[in-house]
């Protein structure tokens, strides 16, 4: 597990913490040499890595941009680069906008003005 560990992640999934086949590794999508170093002989990457919340979004937009572009291109290069055979990549109903309740996964997303920071996470 590669993480930065921001939003305390592991307090939503305690198992993981107490797992002996479960590598907790401190990092961030931002750092190449840290996401090489981490990828190095792994068969599986689940991509989960972005900054979600809609205080996120407004509060930090131009961080969220980077973590959410620029950190999955880091971690697709990163899984190439050392032969990563599956790659699974997580996201939330946001990309759907407001009306996330009221749409199916085949839905398409939804993306607003690029003047309303609200869209910052579905534009990313």
């Amino acid at each position: 597990m590669f993480d930065n560990f921001r939003r305390n992640s592991l307090r939503w999934a305690p198992i993981l913490a107490r797992d002996q086949n479960v590598s907790q590794i401190s990092g961030d999508v931002l750092d190449v040499s840290s996401l090489e170093e981490a990828l190095r002989g792994v068969d599986t990457v689940i991509h989960m890595a972005a900054i979600a919340g809609v205080s996120s979004y407004y509060n930090e937009s131009l961080l969220t941009l980077r973590v959410n572009i620029l950190g999955i291109v880091n971690v697709l290069e990163a899984a190439v680069k050392n032969r990563v055979k599956r790659f699974i990549h997580f996201s939330t109903s946001e990309v759907f906008g407001p009306d996330a309740l009221w749409v199916q996964e085949t839905s398409p997303l939804g993306i607003g003005p690029v003047s309303d920071r609200r869209w910052v996470y579905a534009t990313s």
